[in-house]
């Protein structure tokens, strides 16, 4: 393990490999995992049972909660777990219990977390496996990439209601908390009449 002594506290119980890079003021918690060719910056917490893979750069101020894992392998079943990629991570964020943060599935890519992050497409396997047909994704995906430039959108009227890019619409402009992970929640939930 490379890094800095001062203020780091590692848990006994820590599995901290000889390659990873860590940076000063750093708690690791009882049982968390961190495996070689990882880099965490300064005043990061590595809460217990969490596990960090090897590609991962993490900036500084971040937590992550126990059980997470962060840099695993993405879950496409084609996925060649010889690529090389990885995980990066800008400053203070925080990553509550059990989540799972993948690695990028192309080669040299990193999946991009904090700042500066940027979108580049949409989820579309997931859009799909929540029922949303090709018309509604490229109509959504339009839609994205409108919000990602900064550009207007229809109006929630101008849309089918029970479309998806209908429903975007609606919940865009209707005031809300709950993130655009409500949306994909419902997106694949259609009305349906009776004798359907």
């Amino acid at each position: 393990m490379r890094g800095t002594s001062e203020s780091l506290f590692i848990h006994h119980t820590a599995v901290v490999a000889a390659g990873a890079s860590i940076g000063r003021d750093v708690r690791i918690g009882a049982f968390a995992i961190v495996e070689d060719d990882v880099h965490i910056g300064d005043q990061c917490i590595i809460g217990p049972h969490a596990v960090i893979r090897s590609g991962v750069r993490m900036g500084q101020r971040n937590r992550i909660e126990p059980h997470a894992v962060i840099g695993g392998d993405p879950q496409h079943l084609s996925f060649d777990r010889d690529i090389r990629s990885g995980c990066s991570i800008g400053d203070d964020n925080v990553f509550r219990e059990s989540v799972t943060v993948n690695r990028a599935s192309l080669p040299g890519a990193f999946t991009r977390i904090g700042e500066p992050v940027r979108h580049f497409r949409l989820n579309v396997i997931g859009l799909r496996r929540a029922g949303i047909d090709r018309e509604e994704r490229t109509a959504v995906e339009c839609m994205f990439r409108s919000l990602r430039a900064r550009a207007a959108l229809p109006a929630a009227g101008e849309m089918p209601a029970q479309s998806a890019p209908g429903r975007l619409c609606a919940w865009l402009s209707a005031p809300s908390q709950r993130g655009l992970s409500g949306f994909i929640a419902t997106a694949g939930k259609r009305d349906h009449h009776d004798g359907d």
